[in-house]
């Protein structure tokens, strides 16, 4: 592809392109990102749970467990299943306890 671009690389062009920059290094070092990336996957995944809600019985307790194993695959030690002991949140955080 020869020419010239449709636009002008100017100073202020420069510097705007340069905070950006900043910015994103910014994101990226704080885990925004990472955010970002488990929202776009949440996302995703309720769509695909959502398009198999007709053939869900919302009364059936191992499709309530089904649709549990699609939202949660990746980000819980045993989606789709039961949880074996307690859970508590506390100061933001989450703490897993033995008892139920």
């Amino acid at each position: 592809m020869t020419g010239n671009p449709p636009y002008t690389i100017t100073p202020d062009v420069l510097s705007r392109v340069e905070r950006i920059g900043e910015a994103i290094g910014r994101a990226e070092a704080s885990g925004v990102t990472r955010d970002l990336q488990l929202r776009r996957l949440a996302r995703v995944r309720a769509i695909r749970a959502y398009e198999r809600c007709p053939e869900w019985d919302p009364a059936s307790e191992s499709d309530l467990l089904r649709t549990h194993e699609i939202l949660a695959t990746g980000l819980l030690d045993a989606p789709g299943r039961y949880r074996r002991t307690g859970v508590r949140v506390i100061g933001g955080g989450i703490s897993t306890s033995a008892t139920p």
